[in-house]
């Protein structure tokens, strides 16, 4: 059985268990620019060494919470209302490179190139 988080805990899980989906989106958001190609490759590795083992309790799993949040809500990264106009490459469409992008587009940068 899950455990209720304490008022004062604003992590996205402890948002989730609240029942406030748009706050864990958020907190989601902020902490990974790409959580649903995240989710989708995840190999849930930190489900093996889950603190809630130790006490007799199943692990958490991270991966179907947070894809229960994306799914069930609309949020989307805050963007910044200036906008840069200065062009930038980036160079290498990896997760890094398309980081980079999704971090340019949040400041506001709309002329960015990813190679």
């Amino acid at each position: 059985m899950l455990r209720r988080m304490s008022s004062g805990d604003s992590s996205a899980d402890s948002c989730l268990f609240r029942g406030e989906l748009e706050s864990a989106a958020e907190h989601i958001w902020a902490k990974n620019p790409m959580p649903g190609v995240c989710a989708a490759v995840c190999e849930h590795i930190c489900q093996d060494v889950c603190k809630r083992t130790m006490f007799g309790d199943a692990p958490l799993n991270m991966k179907a919470l947070e894809g229960y949040v994306l799914d069930n809500t609309e949020a989307e990264p805050f963007k910044y209302l200036r906008k840069h106009h200065e062009k930038i490459a980036v160079i290498g469409g990896g997760p890094a490179g398309l980081s980079a992008g999704m971090y340019l587009e949040q400041k506001g940068y709309e002329n960015y190139t990813i190679l």
